[in-house]
């Protein structure tokens, strides 16, 4: 031991859920703001594409279909090359009947990756 003592390190706070509870209280577009900030500020928060999707998938299971559509929305704009977001915003937006829109995002996700089969085969089932 040099004798020194040094600072425990604080724990960063999930920027996703302070940005679901803003979404519920505040609205889209101030959750939004928020959740923009907290993503530029990686020494207090911590947000990963995984947080952003679950999020999603945690609305739409409470039959929050807004809510969900929101929050992906978000994600794909702060990961704009997560072929796995865009797969997940195409099928909320599908089974939100919202299917020209589901094909586009299906689109964009099978751009960022062509190999994406969950994209693939969704798309195949809209298209027809």
């Amino acid at each position: 031991m040099n004798g020194k003592i040094t600072p425990a390190k604080k724990a960063k706070k999930q920027a996703a859920a302070f940005y679901a509870r803003s979404l519920i209280t505040e609205g889209e577009d101030v959750a939004f703001s928020k959740l923009l900030s907290m993503a530029k500020d990686t020494t207090n928060f911590s947000l990963s594409e995984n947080d952003m999707n679950n999020l999603g998938y945690e609305f739409y299971n409470d039959h929050k279909i807004e809510f969900a559509l929101q929050s992906l929305r978000a994600g794909v704009y702060i990961f704009p090359n997560s072929d796995n977001l865009f797969n997940s915003y195409a099928e909320i937006l599908a089974k939100a009947g919202k299917k020209e829109a589901a094909i586009l995002m299906y689109k964009k996700s099978l751009l960022l990756n062509p190999k994406n089969e969950d994209s693939q085969k969704a798309l195949i089932q809209l298209e027809r």
